[in-house]
């Protein structure tokens, strides 16, 4: 839907279109010149001349942006004149925005994979077959953290899934029941699926499987499986899982040097992000749900603490908010030197004694501040 009845259009010397349709454009008098002389005179467009017009009076390959409003959700937007004639012209005189083109346009019955010789029985077990159910991630995160993500049966960590022991087909009520799930390597998965089958497993299937060709890896018996670990990083773009922040440094940032792992572990209070790239305490991950996992990533680089420490002159009794504003005060470049002085290195600075505002012991109020 149009919504623009009028818009501004800028008037270029070129450009008559306007002016013989019967729109009054506004000219100025410029006097010509030929080696010093006058030479006649012309009527020209003075520069960033704008004029309204009506919408219906605009050419149809006019790049004027006129306000619109979707048909579908009733969002307003800004659209070039020719885009709005091409679309509504495509769809019957209707207009869509990016969203709702995509939801009404491209799905369903006008999508190119839209297969119809399904019924509607079928599509509702394909979508099942899917797990497309409300609690299924939190019960996958659930189940990889009850096994540490370990393979419960040859303890690789990699290429983990998790196996339903009553299956996904058949019983629906254990379907995001963490005790009705084992966390197993695809390798391992796949070798118990080409002996039992894919459909209609069981438990007993399962225990069939791992006393007849594997033992289960002791380890994983011997630990209790609700272990808390209060330190472990992981990463949100990569899901990878680090032991601690100190470790995460090194591996990512490749730090180091002194303080490694403060980055990550400011990242993860402050949920920020580091190196481009956001993390969490794993602890505080298994418990958030997808929507605030979500609002963590949308989140950008949060501003670092201010760590300036006040200063205080003893001989002057000025107080100042930083090392570089005293030194600036006393006309110095280089703080060095006050800061040797402040950490016992050197003897003064600039011929006077001074000490951190946390340090001083006189009374305060007879202290002056210096902004």
């Amino acid at each position: 839907m149009l919504l623009s009845k009028e818009v501004e259009v800028e008037v270029k010397q070129k450009n008559t279109y306007l002016e013989k349709i019967g729109y009054f454009i506004p000219k100025e008098k410029k006097q010509l010149w030929f080696q010093g002389k006058k030479n006649g005179s012309k009527y020209i467009i003075p520069k960033d001349t704008k004029i309204l017009v009506k919408v219906e009076d605009l050419s149809k390959g006019s790049n004027t942006i006129v306000q619109v409003q979707c048909d579908n959700c009733g969002k307003i937007y800004e659209l070039k004149y020719n885009r709005y004639l091409k679309q509504s012209e495509l769809h019957n005189g209707k207009l869509y925005c990016c969203d709702c083109a995509n939801s009404v346009l491209f799905s369903g019955k006008n999508n190119n994979l839209y297969n119809h010789n399904k019924s509607d029985e079928e599509r509702y077990i394909d979508n099942e077959l899917l797990r497309h159910i409300d609690g299924y991630s939190d019960f996958i995160k659930k189940v990889l953290n009850k096994f540490n993500y370990n393979c419960y049966i040859c303890g690789s960590k990699d290429n983990l899934v998790v196996h339903h022991l009553d299956g996904y087909d058949w019983c629906k009520e254990k379907r995001t029941d963490v005790n009705n799930g084992v966390c197993l390597c695809n390798k391992c998965h796949k070798s118990f699926h080409s002996k039992f089958g894919y459909k209609n497993s069981k438990k007993e299937d399962f225990d069939k499987f791992i006393e007849c060709e594997y033992k289960p890896n002791e380890k994983l018996k011997e630990q209790p499986l609700n272990i808390s670990y209060s330190n472990r990083v992981i990463c949100l773009e990569t899901l990878e899982i680090f032991n601690s922040a100190y470790e995460c440094d090194i591996i990512v940032n490749h730090n180091f040097k002194n303080g490694r792992g403060t980055a990550i572990s400011s990242c993860c209070k402050r949920k920020g992000t580091c190196g481009g790239r956001h993390y969490l305490w794993y602890d505080e991950y298994i418990k958030m749900t997808q929507k605030e996992v979500l609002n963590v990533l949308n989140q950008k680089e949060f501003s670092q603490p201010n760590k300036r420490k006040q200063v205080i002159c003893i001989e002057l009794k000025l107080l100042f908010n930083s090392i570089t504003e005293a030194t600036k005060y006393m006309n110095k470049i280089s703080t060095s030197n006050l800061s040797g002085h402040l950490k016992g290195k050197r003897g003064s600075f600039c011929g006077y004694h001074w000490c951190y505002l946390e340090e001083y012991k006189d009374d305060i109020k007879n202290v002056t501040r210096i902004n």
